[in-house]
């Protein structure tokens, strides 16, 4: 009798931590909703503080054909990783969403690896480039 009180206990438990698995994940599946809706698309790559930021850091924002990611891959994973790390942030104004885009770029994407640069960083490929202009 012993042995099936404590088993029934532990069912419940486990009962319990799946309610509360099930109930977090529908949290997190609602979040992602309404950051998705927020997102828009990827309008916000078209959106005038995304074209300032692009003409203040001498980036030439090229587009591809729509819903075709096979012809740009480098540029969508860059797209998909700024798209996460932008879900995590809030802004109220367009230049408020400057400098989050302006802390995002250069506090993150500039020292991550890249494929299309040798696996080297953007700011260790300048580096580089620089010491072979200089030298």
């Amino acid at each position: 009798m012993r042995r099936w009180g404590e088993r029934r206990r532990k069912r419940d438990v486990r009962k319990e931590l799946k309610a509360k698995r099930d109930k977090e994940d529908e949290e997190w599946r609602n979040k992602r909703k309404e950051i998705k809706e927020k997102m828009n698309n990827g309008k916000q790559f078209i959106a005038e503080a995304f074209q300032r930021l692009c003409a203040n850091k001498g980036v030439v924002h090229v587009r591809t054909t729509r819903h075709r990611p096979a012809t740009n891959g480098i540029a969508e994973r860059f797209i998909e990783r700024l798209k996460e790390m932008l879900a995590e942030r809030e802004w109220e104004d367009v230049e408020e969403l400057m400098r989050v885009l302006e802390e995002v770029i250069s506090a993150t994407m500039m020292h991550a690896p890249h494929q299309g640069l040798d696996a080297l960083s953007p700011n260790e490929y300048e580096r580089r480039l620089m010491c072979v202009v200089s030298g």
